[in-house]
């Protein structure tokens, strides 16, 4: 009777510890799929947000189209107005220009840049192409910036274009946009980088698609 007893109490327990092992399983995954389910929504939410921000730059119609950039106009305007104003010391030698400032979308770029890096809800084969090109172009737009604008400064110190600041502008808009250019971060160049990760991201959508599969 005794040994009857200690095989019943022995098989109630470990059924009872099996049960409650599956039951912790069964939970365990419950949490975790929800959790999964919670992040993917986040991440096609960020996607969809991004592709719309990426293409901003490019739709004739939005506020941020690249024809309406005005940070090339923004740096000239305040050498401009620093030369205006300190014009005989500079001409004389006794002032100089403090560097090349730099423009609001520049440092626009560059904290989307570090957003960008570290962004938990971008897939990493989207985020590298992204990061790239963002480097390259923020880059490129240093060099340009630094090389053309200093040697406008330059001239300015030397008594050359004062009379023709309007002028100005287009010739220095278009050195720039040919260093840009010839660094591959052209506004082909980066319409054509918008394209690749908005198809990136169709791509990483589509691989949800139980019916392609």
């Amino acid at each position: 009777m005794d040994l009857a007893l200690k095989i019943f109490q022995i098989g109630f327990y470990v059924t009872a510890s099996v049960i409650a092992v599956l039951t912790f399983v069964k939970a365990k995954n419950g949490l975790l799929n929800s959790v999964n389910t919670e992040y993917q929504k986040k991440v096609m939410e960020r996607l969809s947000d991004l592709s719309d921000e990426i293409w901003e730059e490019f739709d004739f119609s939005s506020a941020n189209h690249w024809s309406k950039n005005k940070a090339l106009d923004e740096v000239l305007e305040r050498i401009h107005e620093y030369a205006a104003e300190n014009k005989h010391e500079i001409l004389t030698g006794k002032a100089g220009f403090a560097g090349v400032p730099l423009p609001q979308r520049q440092l626009e770029m560059m904290a989307s840049l570090e957003r960008i890096k570290s962004d938990p809800f971008i897939p990493s084969r989207i985020r590298g192409k992204l990061v790239d090109i963002l480097e390259r172009r923020i880059s490129s737009t240093f060099e340009a910036y630094h090389s053309v604008i200093k040697d406008y400064q330059d001239d300015l110190a030397k008594g050359k274009g004062w009379d023709s600041f309007e002028l100005n502008k287009s010739l220095l808009s278009n050195k720039v946009l040919g260093i840009m250019i010839n660094n591959g971060v052209g506004i082909e160049d980066l319409q054509a980088a918008a394209h690749e990760v908005r198809l990136e991201i169709q791509r990483y959508y589509e691989s949800f698609n139980p019916i392609k599969k």
